[in-house]
């Protein structure tokens, strides 16, 4: 699959959390919130992913190389960044779009921090340093005022979460686009319908 089609899967992402953030927050919509974050966070991770091995596989094809020696733990300093300087003396722009690409995916998901990709994949409210469902927290409320002040709450977060997902979904489909076209122009094509 090439790098802009993947790509394309965050524009979906973007118009889904926009769409699904316009929806009333009740007590009855609260599970449906959490259980959609949740796909969202994760079907937004794996994309990141999946970009991330194709910039793998295209630096692989640019520098003749096999892709599998460039996917791992530890590969960026030991494997790819000497990959990305030599292709540096060709390619300037490409090399400098690569990185604005790995740049925007890494400061998103920060791949190697696994308290991160947790709360990339789960929509939960920290209350004295312990994750809730909030769903489970609204079930406990029986104070009428109280339940508006923690939808509130939650709404907050909720609205903090799409803007961070939906910004996280323009800068790499941005830099996607950069990267492509910075291609296009080293390698001189016409044709641009075939994306890297």
């Amino acid at each position: 699959m090439e790098l802009g089609v993947v790509s394309a899967r965050l524009c979906e992402i973007r118009d889904r959390l926009l769409n699904f953030g316009e929806t009333d927050l009740t007590e009855e919509t609260v599970s449906q919130f959490v259980q959609e974050f949740s796909y969202y966070g994760e079907f937004f991770l794996n994309t990141a992913y999946e970009i991330r091995d194709r910039l793998a596989a295209l630096l692989a094809v640019l520098t003749e190389c096999d892709k599998d020696d460039l996917i791992g733990r530890r590969t960026y300093e030991d494997k790819r960044m000497p990959r990305y300087m030599a292709l540096k003396n060709s390619m300037p722009e490409v090399v400098r779009q690569f990185f604005v690409l790995e740049s925007c995916i890494c400061s998103f998901v920060k791949l190697r921090n696994a308290k991160t990709h947790e709360a990339s994949l789960h929509f939960e409210l920290l209350v004295d340093g312990h994750p809730y469902d909030p769903e489970e927290i609204l079930k406990g409320v029986k104070d009428d005022a109280f339940f508006g002040e923690l939808v509130q709450i939650i709404r907050s977060e909720t609205n903090r979460f799409i803007s961070r997902h939906v910004k996280a979904c323009e800068e790499i489909e941005n830099a996607v686009d950069a990267l492509n076209e910075s291609l296009w122009e080293q390698l001189g094509s016409s044709d641009k319908s075939a994306s890297p």
